[in-house]
């Protein structure tokens, strides 16, 4: 998951590119365009962001990834005790 410098909006992997060491912009801002074509479907911007969000809900709300994040702060918190 990255966040894009200029819009500040999270995309999936593939859809940024490293500017900075540290910063990534997205596609749609790289190339100043809202729709980007990729063999031959159109994907726009406000699409992309949505079904994005969509799948990190939908990915947080999982029982798996809600243990595995549970038991990981449980570690820790072991760890440090």
């Amino acid at each position: 998951m990255a966040k894009c410098v200029i819009c500040n909006n999270f995309f999936p992997p593939g859809w940024t590119e490293p500017v900075d060491t540290n910063a990534v912009k997205c596609l749609f801002c790289l190339r100043q365009v809202n729709v980007i074509t990729l063999q031959g479907k159109d994907y726009s911007k406000k699409d992309v962001i949505k079904e994005y969000k969509t799948y990190i809900k939908q990915m947080a709300e999982s029982p798996d990834i809600k243990n595995m994040i549970i038991d990981e702060k449980v570690k820790k918190i072991k760890e440090m005790g």
